[in-house]
């Protein structure tokens, strides 16, 4: 069972909560409890009352909503788990600016000090902001962005996942294109704005990823060809080594040809650093939240190919990237001590039950005629 206090969006009581148990639902806005009602009415009916004096929990919480969930919505967050639904932006603002920034952070405060240093230092001359989502983080980065950088626009919300986090920065939202930026980036001098007005100018890529490099300025790989069901065991295992390993491999990373202006028209992006336009992220209904951290940014590039949108890299656009790999394993008991390691399992199970080949599917589908 989850446990007596979870987070949930605020839209999702009329898609999922098919009980009839009379339960109050909580949002904390800024400085003031706004009681929701009844879980399954209709929204709108909002009734605003005074916080309470000694609530110190929803203070902490503050910006994300606190209840205690029904029997219907555990069963749709279980079958979610197995990611056969999935949670679809529940709002957007609508769009006065020209660049919003998405920060979504979990315990690496050290990394977004550096990363809003470096937009203070290099922001771009576009009309932009940032957004920090602290994603059940127990640094106090709030503190941090309230001293420090108080144009940043901090919101607190539940760990859903990273693909949840970018989603609740994307509704909040208002620029016309979204900059997602990982916690451990770094924006160089003079990358945004040339990064910005090619966005702009080619309003047939839906997403556009940067060149990524590390702290000692060594390239680092951002863009890829879908995962074949193998990819995996090569590129974990000593299979990658042997012949036809090293060819699947190399095809997996090979480079597209160059578009005259030097551009790649390529699969897939790194999430670590990519600019999706507006239009783009709400036809495909903002990144899939079944994928709590991992491949969520290959299913995203394959619903926007699945569009008509397309994917493309930039070489000329240089993020430094520190490349943190959560998910490695050094040790066999990694298995079941890293969080983030059975995270990417999952993920990976989920995705490439949803992109199986279709002569199984097909053959799925003529064994159990709908």
């Amino acid at each position: 069972m989850w446990g007596a206090q979870v987070g949930f969006p605020a839209g999702l009581c009329e898609r999922i909560n098919q009980s009839r148990r009379k339960e109050r639902v909580r949002l904390r806005v800024d400085d003031r409890d706004v009681d929701i009602g009844v879980a399954g009415q209709a929204p709108g009916r909002f009734e605003a009352r005074k916080p309470a004096a000694k609530d110190e929990e929803a203070k902490r919480h503050a910006g994300s909503i606190v209840r205690t969930p029904s029997l219907g919505e555990n069963c749709f967050f279980f079958v979610n788990w197995l990611g056969f639904l999935a949670m679809p932006l529940h709002r957007s603002e609508p769009p006065s600016l020209d660049l919003t920034i998405v920060i979504v952070n979990f315990a690496l405060i050290a990394h977004v000090e550096r990363l809003l240093e470096s937009l203070e230092q290099h922001p771009p001359q576009a009309k932009f902001e940032v957004i920090l989502i602290e994603n059940g983080s127990p640094d106090p980065t709030e503190h941090l962005v309230r001293t420090r950088f108080p144009w940043v626009r901090y919101r607190r919300v539940e760990n859903g996942g990273f693909a949840a986090g970018n989603n609740r920065g994307i509704e909040i939202g208002r620029g016309r294109h979204f900059l997602l930026l990982n916690p451990d980036t770094r924006v160089l001098p003079g990358q945004l704005d040339p990064w910005l007005a090619w966005a702009q100018a080619h309003p047939e890529v839906g997403l556009v990823g940067a060149s990524l490099q590390y702290p000692n300025g060594d390239h680092q790989r951002a863009h890829f060809q879908f995962h074949r069901l193998l990819t995996p065991f090569f590129r974990r295992t000593a299979l990658g080594k042997t012949s036809w390993g090293r060819r699947h491999l190399a095809a997996f990373e090979s480079d597209p040809p160059p578009r005259p202006d030097g551009s790649l028209r390529v699969d897939w992006a790194l999430a670590a650093a990519v600019i999706v336009s507006r239009e783009a992220i709400m036809a495909v209904q903002g990144l899939d939240e079944a994928f709590f951290l991992y491949f969520e940014d290959e299913d995203l590039c394959r619903r926007l190919w699945q569009r008509g949108y397309e994917v493309a890299h930039l070489p000329s656009v240089r993020i430094e990237h520190r490349y943190g790999k959560l998910s490695r394993l050094t040790s066999w008991l990694d298995v079941f001590r890293k969080r983030a390691f059975r995270a990417h399992l999952r993920s990976a199970v989920r995705y490439f039950w949803r992109y199986r080949p279709r002569p199984l599917r097909a053959r799925l589908q003529k064994k159990n005629p709908a």
